[in-house]
């Protein structure tokens, strides 16, 4: 990597090829021309690579990886990226979303201008027009019982941060498929990272579910229980001991576990709830 890069903006990838040249141009364009970009293929099939080589031999800031290690999935080519970014700084940026061209540099000043870890953009939600996008919701206060509580919440590619940071919290867990953003948020929260917002800088995060988003063969329509369990129960982990863990307990419908494909992890959701909320009263509302 050249040394004049400050941010290093890490992308993983699998069969993009509809939208992965809109990213990629949107990086381009930064206002900031002291980036580097990883891209961490995650075993594309369609012709996503050769557009993508096709790219970056125009530009040398653009280098392409493959995942050369299990597990598959998007949080693996993260952490890959992760391992390989050199810069102060890192954005993990999805394959379909787009920045504003002044993102990297707003989120810089932004960032060096404050006590925070990270720093999070606006969020411009679109499904095929950006110009029609919509702004999501960035009223609200950023803390650990706020965001178990559902009060707060934001999107892996709206965030700035400093790598010391997200190497701190160990990164993003590989054994998961689904809400991995979320759980790295609690990590990272519980660890006491401070995240504050930037309004001067847009992601557009494009809404329209595609069927080759990274790794992931899931019918968007159909909840999956087990993984959203999976998530819960790792999270408790990161908060054994502290006042915020009751606002985790919430997440445990117990009606919906009854959802749960395994009947030994539904017998394992059910002890591990006990436990933690020092009751039996679970096990009878999960039977009554």
């Amino acid at each position: 990597m050249s040394n004049f890069s400050l941010v290093s903006v890490i992308i993983p990838l699998y069969n993009r090829e509809s939208v992965i040249l809109e990213t990629l141009q949107s990086v381009s364009r930064q206002s900031l021309p002291e980036f580097d970009c990883i891209i961490v293929d995650d075993g594309s099939t369609d012709n996503t690579i050769t557009i993508v080589k096709q790219y970056i031999s125009q530009d040398s800031r653009f280098r392409l990886i493959h995942r050369n290690r299990l597990p598959k999935g998007a949080n693996t080519c993260r952490n890959m990226g992760l391992k390989e970014a050199e810069a102060e700084y890192v954005v993990f940026l999805d394959s379909d979303d787009i920045l504003s061209d002044n993102f990297l540099e707003s989120q810089l000043n932004a960032l060096n201008s404050s006590e925070a870890d990270a720093m999070i953009s606006r969020i411009i939600e679109f499904k095929h027009d950006i110009s029609l996008g919509k702004e999501r919701n960035h009223d609200f206060e950023i803390n650990l019982a706020g965001y178990l509580e559902r009060k707060c919440s934001w999107l892996t590619s709206a965030v700035f941060w400093k790598k010391e940071a997200i190497v701190g919290v160990g990164g993003f867990d590989e054994g998961i498929m689904k809400w991995q953003d979320w759980l790295l948020n609690v990590k990272a929260l519980a660890k006491g990272i401070i995240f504050l917002q930037n309004k001067e800088c847009n992601m557009y995060y494009r809404s329209s579910w595609d069927e080759h988003q990274v790794s992931n063969s899931l019918n968007r329509d159909e909840f999956n229980y087990d993984k959203y369990y999976q998530t819960r129960i790792l999270a408790l982990r990161y908060l054994s001991g502290l006042e915020e863990k009751k606002y985790l307990l919430n997440h445990f419908n117990v009606s919906l576990i009854k959802n749960v494909s395994s009947t030994r992890f539904r017998a394992n959701i059910l002890v591990i709830l006990c436990l933690h909320s020092h009751s039996i009263k679970p096990l009878f509302e999960y039977f009554r």
